[in-house]
């Protein structure tokens, strides 16, 4: 049977039906190069700028020379105040509930617990207000940097906050990336002299907290110590020493967006760092107001245009006077 002859209109027609969707598969298969590289520059990014949290300095001696013991995993808010200790405003202060989830997931509930509206709770402690409580928080959190002997980072953890990766049709790939990106160590370096201004919270950066970031405060009493546990407003895009970046070390909008600035398809993309409610801990020697134990938990989502990742840091200290 011969075959049918094209006229020239079918013929052009059939070539521009051809063409059309070649133009659209090359449209999807370069739209999923985008993404993926997308992904992985953002992961990318972020293990960047997590391996320089707490690695300012490298003076580094033998860990063992600091108090025993690790702070305890809670999980939760954000706080901030100033380096002086003075209270800017009376919030209103609601009392703390322990809620963590013991594998340290970050995941936890708010607790509901009421309190006075000036007040926070103390197992028989003379700090008996929310303010004295915030205002012995900071001067012994302060005084780490300039008067403690060593403080040595005991333990960290980077995980997949809530699980949550928003990748389109690659967001399980950028979760199997999530899980070799994202791990739990035993660091065990302990920083002397000027390194432990650079590492110790917030690295390199001074304490600029104010009540008015403070959601939560609670202070219990263990034998000759007080443990006072935070809990810190969640912000977007703050700096080094504010917010919830003057109780833990944090990644900045900066130290995401440099190393994306040169790559192609992404390099105009404005990350958003979106912190929620962190949660420290800080235990406190009663006879000396010296902090000798201090943990906190820092959950965010990074926004990158319309890729979604949540990313939570865990870091525990041990301090030597």
């Amino acid at each position: 049977m011969a075959k049918k002859q094209l006229t020239v209109d079918e013929y052009k027609a059939k070539l521009e039906k051809k063409a059309a969707k070649g133009e659209k598969f090359s449209k999807a298969f370069l739209g999923a190069i985008a993404v993926l590289l997308a992904v992985v520059i953002t992961f990318s990014a972020v293990a960047i700028a997590y391996s320089t949290m707490g690695t300012v300095g490298k003076t580094v001696v033998a860990a063992g020379s600091s108090s025993s013991g690790t702070g305890s995993s809670t999980s939760g808010g954000s706080s901030s105040s100033d380096s002086t200790g003075a209270v800017d405003s009376e919030p209103d202060w609601d009392a703390v509930e322990d809620t963590a989830n013991a594998d340290g997931t970050g995941d936890s509930a708010d607790s509901s617990a009421a309190s006075d509206d000036s007040q926070g709770t103390t197992q028989d402690t003379g700090l008996t207000t929310a303010t004295a409580q915030f205002n012995y928080f900071v001067k012994a959190f302060t005084n780490v940097k300039t008067n403690a002997k060593s403080a040595t980072i005991v333990k960290k953890n980077a995980y997949n906050y809530q699980n949550h990766v928003v990748a389109g049709g690659l967001s399980a790939l950028g979760k199997s990336l999530m899980s070799s990106l994202l791990k739990e160590e035993e660091v065990n370096e302990t920083y002397t002299g000027d390194d432990i201004a650079a590492n110790f919270p917030p690295s390199g950066a001074v304490c600029n907290l104010k009540t008015s970031d403070v959601s939560a405060i609670e202070c219990k009493e263990d034998g000759d110590y007080y443990v006072i546990t935070l809990k810190v407003k969640g912000s977007e895009n703050p700096e080094a020493g504010y917010s919830v970046g003057a109780v833990a070390t944090i990644i900045t909008k900066k130290s995401i967006q440099d190393p994306i600035s040169s790559v192609p398809l992404i390099n105009k993309i404005e990350p958003r760092c979106a912190y929620e409610t962190t949660t420290v801990e800080a235990k406190i020697e009663k006879a000396t107001g010296n902090l000798v134990e201090y943990y906190f938990d820092l959950p965010m989502i990074l926004y990158m245009d319309s890729y979604e990742i949540g990313l939570g840091f865990e870091e525990w200290w041990t301090v030597a006077y």
